[in-house]
């Protein structure tokens, strides 16, 4: 029951296991290490049965395609208007770096700080599609 009631508390406060856990009753100590609750059997069920794949993907793929519009002040009649739409490179950066995470492709040290992998590509390909 302990284990569901901080999935719940997690799912409420935004992610945020530590304080989920102490909200749902766990020992300090053992708050301090979230993987007593993300590596539980009850933590994989909920994960396969509410993060489907196929979403994350699709989600994945829009946040890699983030755009913002772009506005301009009209000098002669003092209004906003559109102009365009440019990309967000940092909402596509933070998306990319998820994906990349996802893939196994870009790994922490252990100190908050993320490592490339590098990919290797044939130098005779001509189309990365």
């Amino acid at each position: 029951m302990r284990q569901l009631l901080a999935i719940a508390k997690a799912v409420e406060n935004h992610g945020n296991i530590s304080q989920a856990m102490l909200s749902a009753g766990y020992p300090p100590a053992t708050a301090k290490n979230p993987k007593n609750l993300t590596e539980s059997n009850a933590w994989h069920d909920l994960m396969d049965e509410k993060l489907k794949d196929d979403k994350l993907l699709d989600v994945l793929i829009e946040g890699l395609d983030a755009g913002r519009d772009v506005y301009e002040k009209n000098n002669e009649t003092g209004e906003v208007e559109m102009i365009g739409h440019a990309p967000d490179y940092v909402a596509r950066h933070k998306y990319l770096e998820t994906g990349l995470k996802l893939k196994g492709r870009l790994k922490g040290d252990g100190t908050g700080n993320l490592l490339a992998v590098q990919v290797n590509v044939r130098s005779d390909r001509q189309d990365f599609s």
